[in-house]
């Protein structure tokens, strides 16, 4: 599939044209509009992920031509995922938790970070003990 294909296929994604597009990318509208005249004759791998960024359900290796997959499936998880710019309410942040609490607590950072907490409080103190031991090992808070 060519690079004016794939365009055409992104517009409909889009529900835009090009100019909408380089928008929605926050990129220069130059930018599409060298891809749709074909003086640039392929995608960047920047301008790819800035796509993947807004959706991530549209095939990175698809928009680079390496692929004849247009869509991918998304990672169903017990972590919120945002498309783009959306934002998420504390009650949605909430309910997420709520939700997935059993799961959150069986993480050993989880279990780290609440040891944290409740030894006075100094969550600091585990924060810079983490980045020292670049995230690996055990950490002992009871010294600190």
């Amino acid at each position: 599939m060519g690079v004016s294909e794939i365009l055409e296929e992104l517009y409909a994604e889009f529900k835009t044209d090009k100019e909408g597009l380089a928008k929605i990318l926050e990129v220069h509208k130059t930018t599409i509009g060298h891809l749709h005249s074909g003086h640039t004759k392929k995608f960047s791998t920047n301008l790819a992920q800035k796509i993947v960024n807004v959706r991530p359900d549209i095939n990175f290796d698809w928009i680079l031509g390496k692929s004849d997959i247009i869509k991918v499936p998304l990672n169903k998880g017990p972590y919120l995922q945002t498309y783009g710019k959306k934002t998420i309410s504390i009650d949605e942040i909430s309910e997420h938790f709520l939700n997935n609490v059993e799961e959150f607590e069986k993480s050993p950072v989880f279990a780290l970070y609440r040891k944290a907490i409740f030894n006075e409080g100094r969550a600091s103190a585990f924060e810079e003990q983490i980045k020292l031991n670049n995230g690996k090992g055990t950490i002992d808070l009871r010294g600190t």
